[in-house]
């Protein structure tokens, strides 16, 4: 692996776990906040939020 690759590497398994566990203890308290709305809309942010973030990396790593 390439040296200047490596921030990215640890930025993604450090990263990822963290973004990924507060979105599942956030996710049951939106759910039972009765604002349906706001919920999938939260989903489709996120959801474009990882998408992005993707691409960015994948950029990034060209």
């Amino acid at each position: 692996m390439k040296e200047h690759f490596l921030p990215y590497v640890v930025m993604l398994h450090v990263g990822t776990p963290v973004i990924v566990g507060a979105g599942i203890l956030e996710i049951p308290k939106l759910a039972k906040s009765g604002m349906n709305g706001l919920f999938q809309m939260s989903l489709v942010g996120g959801l474009a939020s990882v998408v992005f973030a993707y691409i960015t990396v994948w950029l990034m790593m060209r």
